[in-house]
């Protein structure tokens, strides 16, 4: 009995200490350190976007190209894509050809020659329009 317990113990404190260990516990050891790594083009931020008020100038349709004349007399070209929304009385680009000189509101992201519109969007007639003046407010009849 004696020879026993000399091996229990000992044998009961390594299965204890092995029980608390990852291994048995169904975990892996974490891995060393990684050095922190840059981000790549999928994980990058995604690009800010911008938005200028301009009359349109120009659409060509084919190649996939509007231009505007914002504040200044400066004219910006943007590229369009399958993707880019169309908003307003015109609901697609190839109406858009037909606005020139209508003031529209453009989304877009980049800058230089990558500027490609997120949203193009037709301003109303009426939001270009000063409002009309509000009528008088009526006068109490005179009392007798």
């Amino acid at each position: 009995m004696k020879l026993e317990s000399k091996f229990t113990i000992p044998a009961a404190m390594l299965a204890l200490s092995l029980a608390g260990s990852p291994v048995f516990a169904g975990q892996s050891q974490p891995a060393s350190p990684q050095p922190a790594q840059p981000p790549t083009a999928s994980q990058a931020p995604a690009a800010q976007s911008q938005t200028v008020l301009g009359e349109l100038v120009k659409v060509d349709v084919d190649k996939k190209v509007l231009k505007i004349k914002a504040a200044g007399d400066k004219e910006m070209e943007f590229r369009f894509t399958a993707a880019t929304e169309v908003t307003g009385e015109s609901r697609n680009v190839e109406g858009l050809a037909t606005k020139t000189g209508t003031k529209v509101s453009v989304d877009y992201q980049g800058e230089g020659k990558n500027m490609v519109a997120t949203k193009i969007a037709i301003q109303d007639a009426d939001s270009n329009a000063a409002a009309p003046a509000p009528a008088p407010a009526p006068q109490p009849a005179p009392q007798q």
